[in-house]
């Protein structure tokens, strides 16, 4: 999902050269840096066949670590997701749940389960998150948040994965509505 969202805007910066006339786009991409002066030198090389008023406009963007976090984060996670795995290092669950249950003789009964807040531990391999008794038939509504954090990647360590991924599309979907609501 990551690469999906770095080639949608490598290809916004590309569709921004077309528009200034350009008809080969190899080697035009959306530039990021671990500082602004990294993504100033990129944006040099991989903007050079986009107008001065759409280089501008990525430029303020500022997709560089210390400037925009979640769109420079696409990029990162990128290139992690290529290089190195990500390996879950908690988890967090939340659960609410009011069962009706048949057990394997025939009893039955109703009872509920609820996690007042949700509770970090260590994923370890071949770690059980739920278990269900074997033979038991619910007739019921579970409900389960799972929330999940890495360790290993800088910037995203111990962070929760889903709410960030939230927060890098929407960033992204709110830089190509803005090229194109500019430019289209």
């Amino acid at each position: 999902m990551i690469h999906n969202l770095r080639a949608a805007l490598d290809f916004a910066a590309c569709d921004l050269a077309e528009l200034n006339g350009a008809s080969d786009v190899q080697n035009v991409y959306f530039p990021f840096g671990k500082t602004k002066e990294s993504f100033v030198n990129s944006a040099k090389e991989k903007l050079k066949k986009v107008s001065k008023v759409a280089r501008d406009h990525i430029h303020g963007l500022s997709p560089y670590r210390g400037g925009n976090e979640l769109l420079w984060l696409i990029h990162y996670l990128d290139l992690g997701d290529k290089h190195r795995r990500l390996t879950p290092i908690g988890m967090a669950g939340t659960t609410g749940a009011k069962f009706d249950s048949i057990g394997g003789d025939g009893s039955g009964g109703s009872f509920g389960i609820r996690m007042a807040r949700p509770h970090w531990v260590a994923l370890d391999k071949g770690m059980r998150v739920a278990t269900i008794q074997k033979g038991t038939v619910w007739d019921g509504e579970f409900n389960a948040n799972i929330t999940v954090a890495f360790g290993q990647v800088e910037s995203i360590a111990h962070r929760p994965l889903q709410p960030l991924m939230e927060g890098m599309i929407h960033e992204c979907g709110t830089v190509l509505a803005g090229i194109r609501s500019s430019f289209f």
